[in-house]
């Protein structure tokens, strides 16, 4: 589980990110960003019921906490992300959802330069 100051959990806040924020795609996720008064990263996550049934967008949400918790250090400070699942994340297995999620944090640049 996420730590409490870094989750988005208003619908308010995700309009906003949504509607204000900058998109970037992979194939298994899209992730929409935008800069933010606060100094902790904040992030939300949104899985659609085209990819399955409760039991499935919750094992998709659950395994994108997990693997954001050990990402949150090296996160760039100031900024909200949105982390949208697409189709192909819910047949795949762990560890290609990892990989996947270090591709587009990368290609986003959200990652600090160290």
């Amino acid at each position: 589980m996420l730590p409490k100051q870094n989750r988005l959990t208003k619908r308010k806040e995700f309009g906003y990110i949504y509607k204000n924020g900058k998109a970037v795609h992979s194939n298994m996720f899209s992730v929409i960003s935008v800069k933010s008064y606060q100094t902790e990263t904040r992030i939300g996550f949104s899985v659609s019921n085209k990819l399955g049934n409760a039991p499935a967008r919750n094992r998709i949400k659950r395994r994108l906490r997990e693997i954001m918790k050990y990402k949150l250090s090296k996160l760039n400070t100031h900024q909200n992300l949105i982390i949208i699942a697409k189709q192909p994340a819910a047949e795949a297995d762990f560890n290609k959802l990892k990989s996947e999620i270090d591709y587009i944090l990368k290609k986003g640049s959200y990652l600090k330069n160290e």
